[in-house]
């Protein structure tokens, strides 16, 4: 499922690494949720990883977040970040996608809700 491999790509992009301790995820959130400008930042290289994928990818993810294509990056890094910060993307969620099982509440949050 090419939409697994870009939330994973969309997430170690958002937490920095491809493999998360829930310690590395725990100092993220913190980090984020401390400094406005991290956030910024996280969200950034979150934004150029998802717009280097190939059209297809961005597709496949915008369908499955439920936003037009050309703003998939920038909708969806904003929600995960945001949900990162908020503490409602947990890390067992992150977990969750890095196995390629997204659990229920991060396709619900990728979707917005």
């Amino acid at each position: 499922m090419r939409s697994a491999v870009l939330a994973i790509l969309l997430t170690a992009s958002l937490v920095g690494c491809q493999t998360v301790t829930k310690a590395e995820y725990e100092k993220v959130r913190a980090e984020i949720v401390a400094n406005p400008k991290a956030l910024r930042e996280r969200t950034e290289n979150c934004r150029r990883t998802i717009s280097k994928q190939s059209v297809e990818m961005r597709t496949d993810m915008a369908r499955l977040a439920e936003v037009p294509v050309k703003s998939v990056a920038d909708i969806v890094c904003m929600r995960m970040a945001r949900a990162v910060r908020s503490g409602r993307l947990s890390y067992q969620d992150v977990q969750s996608i890095m196995r390629q099982q997204p659990s229920t509440n991060s396709l619900r949050i990728l979707k917005g809700g």
